[in-house]
C-alpha cells in the first residue's frame, strides 16, 4: 500500500469504527467523509474540519484520500 502524503486544504475520508446495532457490517459503509484536512502535525496525524465546525484529530492510517475528477470547490460535500 502506498503511503499519502496529505497536505493542507485536501479532503480525505475517515475509517468508520462505530457501526449501527441491527445492520450488517458488511452492508455498512467503512469510511464517513470527505472531511477537509486543516493541519497536518509532524507525529503523522492530522487535524479534520467535521461537522458543525468541530475539529478532531486522527492518525493518517484512519483516512483515505478523497479523489475527485475536478474542482472540490464546485462539489457538495455531503457530511455523515
Amino acid at each position: 500500500i502506498k503511503a499519502h502524503n496529505y497536505k493542507v486544504g485536501d479532503f480525505a475520508y475517515l475509517l468508520n469504527k462505530n457501526s449501527k446495532i441491527g445492520l450488517s457490517k458488511k452492508l455498512q459503509s467503512k469510511y464517513k467523509g470527505p472531511y477537509q484536512i486543516i493541519t497536518v502535525n509532524d507525529n503523522q496525524t492530522v487535524k479534520l474540519l467535521l461537522n458543525n465546525n468541530k475539529t478532531a484529530t486522527y492518525h493518517h492510517n484512519l483516512l483515505k484520500p478523497f479523489l475527485s475528477d475536478g474542482d472540490v470547490s464546485n462539489t457538495t460535500i455531503q457530511h455523515s
